[in-house]
């Protein structure tokens, strides 16, 4: 059924509960990564649109039944899926475009800023007129919303009145924008109670990767470590990678990532900001790399939000590429980095100009959990040193 879409018959009892779960009010899925949220998510949407006898035939209208993504990568990630269960991609949208087609059927022309949409502006647009007139715009039978705990509280004020059934999967954990919701904030909105929400607690991932991730949140917020169900195949220890520039750690970063593609991996390399991604793919173009479908693929920390790939790889752990994010903001950035991982993941750095978060976790890991490696040690040792001569005082003072 595609790479990462499982049949409904591979669905674990709690994911099939929760694809199963009734209609009649609003529900939360909650789990962690690699937990299968968004497998989840698309299996109920097909359950749902087959129980309102909704099919995509000649002439069918997605304008009832909405997937929604935060972004356009999860937009797209869902979409290439949609087909395998019979769902019309053009029902799976960003909410922003859903809002501005609103507001443009519903409003008029949308507010532009620096010649691009207002999207916070179009937002309070549409949540002023809904919230005027409630029975009016109940436009959608249902909405599915992925990557729920990115959305604002605004997204949900709106969604509990156009829709009459909202479905959102959310992990607290990964929350990394900034004016996403909290879990008390859209349960509040959506009218959530606790009998509605379904848990998703097994991730399917490598052990060390769920340890990993672990150590990366904060310790004084008492969570409990999902259960994992292993993959099948050897555990890879996770590596962390310094290297003595950043030209080399791109080359680095290329040669690896290349061996993972020519093993048949799906692999993703992933950087802290927007800025760094030129240098990442032509670091993979002198690799004899092409980033996209059939090669690795690049994104920032936040795009890669909600997927997940069997090797990642982290560069740039140097303080400068998380300034601005404060201690728990870089903590929260490369939990998310890592859990995009379900094999292997590599760290990788400049020797000198370690992430401080970097260098904890080196210390507070073994070697059964993690490797650091110098990767200049290896072509260091490749050559042997010129043999010497015996000593001879006379001729060494000669």
């Amino acid at each position: 059924m595609g790479s990462w879409l499982v049949p409904r018959s591979a669905l674990t009892p709690d994911q099939l509960r929760a694809v199963e779960a009734p209609g009649d009010g609003n529900r939360v899925v909650a789990g962690p990564s690699c937990s299968g949220k968004s497998v989840v998510l698309l299996h109920r949407a097909r359950t749902l649109l087959d129980r309102a006898g909704l099919h995509p035939l000649e002439g069918y209208s997605p304008e009832g039944f909405r997937v929604l993504a935060f972004t356009n990568t999860v937009r797209d990630y869902l979409r290439a899926a949609a087909p395998l269960l019979r769902i019309p991609a053009d029902c799976i949208v960003t909410f922003d475009h859903w809002c501005r087609l609103f507001h443009e059927r519903e409003i008029g022309p949308f507010p532009v800023r620096a010649r691009v949409p207002d999207f916070s502006a179009i937002r309070q647009a549409v949540r002023r007129r809904v919230l005027a007139d409630p029975s009016r715009h109940r436009q959608l039978l249902c909405a599915l919303v992925d990557e729920g705990q990115d959305l604002p509280g605004e997204a949900y004020a709106i969604l509990g009145v156009v829709a009459r059934h909202v479905t959102v999967c959310v992990d607290a954990d990964q929350q990394i924008f900034s004016r996403g919701s909290t879990d008390e904030e859209l349960r509040r909105l959506l009218g959530v109670s606790p009998e509605s929400v379904s848990s998703l607690e097994a991730a399917r991932t490598s052990p060390l990767i769920a340890r990993l991730a672990g150590r990366l949140l904060p310790a004084d917020e008492g969570r409990v470590p999902a259960r994992v169900r292993p993959l099948p195949g050897p555990v890879e220890t996770p590596l962390v990678l310094r290297a003595a520039s950043r030209a080399e750690e791109g080359a680095r970063v290329a040669s690896l990532a290349k061996e993972r593609r020519e093993r048949g991996e799906r692999v993703a390399i992933l950087v802290p900001r927007r800025d760094q991604l030129p240098a990442m793919e032509g670091a993979l173009a002198t690799g004899g790399l092409d980033p996209g479908e059939e090669g690795p693929m690049v994104f920032t920390y936040h795009a890669a939000k909600g997927l997940s790939f069997d090797s990642v790889f982290l560069p740039r752990l140097v303080p400068s590429s998380f300034r601005g994010y404060g201690d728990e903001g870089a903590h929260r950035l490369l939990h998310v980095g890592v859990t995009r991982a379900t094999r292997w993941v590599c760290l990788s750095t400049v020797s000198g100009e370690e992430l401080p978060l970097l260098q904890d976790l080196c210390r507070a890991s073994g070697p059964a959990d993690l490797t650091v490696q110098d990767a200049l040690a290896p072509r260091r040792l490749e050559k042997a040193p010129p043999a010497q001569e015996p000593s001879n005082p006379l001729t060494d003072w000669l």
